[in-house]
């Protein structure tokens, strides 16, 4: 399983442990993943440009989830890399620069504003889901899974139905770019969607709304 490779910055030999791109069988995954805890937990990958490190003990995970000393999601927090606009906040922050976005975001998964977008989430639901059920068929990953949280998530942020379309539309696309590792089409739908997120701030900005209602509004007050 495993061949050399040359770390350039260490002149350590680097193994080659797994490939996170070999084919796959509906339960291969967790075969592989069941092996790797056995018998290499902390493995390294020679793939996506220069390679990478995965752990696949809890403990392993848990510690590096808990030691932000040591390790850091600002660097670059996906394999592979897609980041291509710099650090984005949240999710390129580390405490206490992250703790500032976190203390605005959460205000808005309270159960009470999980409970008012639970009757439109569940709008959504029905209307994705009535017309697989009516004929009898369909994929449900494409018709339902990559469409519903694109609407719920417009809900979710104050967007109308219009531009929650167009938001799947993309996403999707952009989503199945990932899987296929399709560079120039990630970083092409990925300046679209910023494009949008942009114009939403634009509109926000010449048309304010409660910050208590609507997260964006929120962040933008925020300090």
């Amino acid at each position: 399983m495993t061949t050399p490779h040359q770390d350039a910055g260490s002149g350590r030999d680097l193994t080659h442990d797994f490939d996170p791109r070999a084919s796959e069988t509906f339960t291969s995954a967790h075969a592989l993943y069941k092996e790797m805890r056995a018998t290499c937990p902390v493995a390294h990958s020679t793939t996506y440009d220069g390679g990478f490190w995965a752990l696949f003990r809890h403990e392993d995970v848990k510690r590096v989830l808990d030691g932000r000393a040591l390790f850091t999601t600002s660097v670059q927090n996906t394999v592979p890399k897609f980041a291509f606009t710099g650090r984005r906040p949240p999710l390129h922050f580390d405490p206490p620069e992250h703790t500032a976005y976190r203390r605005v975001i959460n205000r808005f998964f309270t159960r009470d504003k999980m409970a008012a977008l639970e009757p439109r989430a569940r709008e959504y639901a029905v209307q994705l889901l009535r017309p697989l059920i009516e004929a009898g068929e369909g994929d449900v990953a494409i018709d339902y899974a990559q469409k519903f949280p694109a609407h719920v998530f417009a809900s979710f942020f104050n967007l109308p139905t219009g531009l929650a379309e167009l938001i799947k539309e993309i996403s999707a696309a952009y989503v199945a770019a990932i899987q296929i590792v399709d560079t120039d089409n990630v970083v092409r739908l990925s300046r679209r969607l910023y494009e949008i997120a942009q114009a939403v701030i634009d509109e926000r900005r010449a048309d304010p709304m409660d910050p208590g209602q609507d997260l964006t509004s929120a962040l933008m007050a925020a300090e």
